[in-house]
């Protein structure tokens, strides 16, 4: 079946991706490829990192322990992977009571300095990590609620955009807002 009346049309190819024996994607929250036509598709799941051939042939996995909360996933031209999460997403609890006033969800968010680092790490492919970017307090430059889109230009600089702010997250911030997009110019390496 081809999809779209355009130009451009796609085919969907049902079952490329030829997964380990009761393996399953969770949540995927980024896919991306490298200059060698890697498939890296990044998940909530046990298996954060999943590794495919062009083909779809399952080459490996990692990450697991490794990241909090998934969210987005780039690959430079140096095939170094930039992978966004959020860690305030690990800490949400239900409330017995119900939703907060304003709030459509029943979940909470612990206090600014107890919820887990939302960060920007930067690894080879095979995980090895060359930097991390993100602290403790959200509020600060250089830190993050919840890094969704990511990308890096020629010179290595990265751009992060988050979307902590629609996620009612600030609220519990005020009267300090946390960025939506922030630059890193890169120094070294």
């Amino acid at each position: 079946m081809a999809l779209g009346q355009h130009r451009i049309e796609y085919e969907v190819i049902e079952g490329w991706e030829q997964m380990p024996e009761g393996w399953a994607f969770v949540e995927v929250a980024g896919v991306a490829c490298d200059s060698q036509d890697r498939v890296y598709v990044f998940n909530r799941g046990a298996h954060p990192m999943i590794v495919f051939d062009k083909e779809g042939k399952f080459l490996n996995a990692w990450g697991e322990g490794m990241f909090k909360g998934p969210h987005g996933i780039f690959i430079d031209d140096q095939d170094m992977l930039h992978i966004a999460e959020g860690g305030f997403l690990n800490y949400m609890h239900k409330r017995a009571e119900g939703p907060l006033p304003g709030h459509d969800q029943t979940m909470i968010y612990p206090p600014c300095g107890h919820s887990p680092i939302a960060r920007v790490t930067v690894c080879d492919p095979d995980g090895k990590i060359a930097s991390q970017i993100g602290g403790e307090n959200p509020v600060l430059p250089g830190n993050f609620v919840a890094p969704h889109g990511i990308w890096a230009d020629k010179r290595g600089d990265l751009y992060v955009g988050e979307v902590g702010v629609q996620a009612g997250a600030v609220k519990r911030m005020a009267p300090l807002t946390p960025a939506a997009f922030q630059k890193f110019r890169r120094r070294a390496g």
